[in-house]
């Protein structure tokens, strides 16, 4: 049983590294990274999170393509002109 927290910290520091060594060494050979798989999990997660739960696949699968689509809606004002000069 370590005796600090400093040597708990290095314990664990050490242990993660040899956990993912192989993942490392992959890195350094290749430079290519997880980041864009993180990314489609982390859409992933928001779509589940704010949606609640969907009865169908398919439903689900439509919110994930609207989410990451990043569509910008144009939303028409209702009455034009109303809203001008009102401060």
């Amino acid at each position: 049983m370590p005796h600090s927290f400093h040597e708990i910290r290095w314990s664990e520091a050490c242990k993660t590294i040899r956990d993912r060594w192989d993942g490392i060494l992959e890195y350094l050979k290749t430079r290519v990274t997880n980041g864009a798989a993180e990314a489609l999990n982390g859409i992933i997660q928001t779509v589940q999170r704010k949606s609640g739960g969907f009865r169908t696949v398919e439903y689900f699968r439509a919110m994930f393509y609207l989410v990451s689509s990043h569509l910008q809606f144009e939303i028409p004002d209702p009455v034009p002109g109303a809203h001008r000069n009102s401060f």
